[in-house]
């Protein structure tokens, strides 16, 4: 897993950030 421009990575950090707003997956 490449925490960089990968979709996971991005997705897993922005979904932290925003748990409880909703997620761009």
């Amino acid at each position: 897993m490449i925490s960089g421009l990968s979709p996971e990575g991005f997705c897993s950090s922005y979904y932290i950030r925003a748990k409880t707003r909703r997620h761009l997956c």
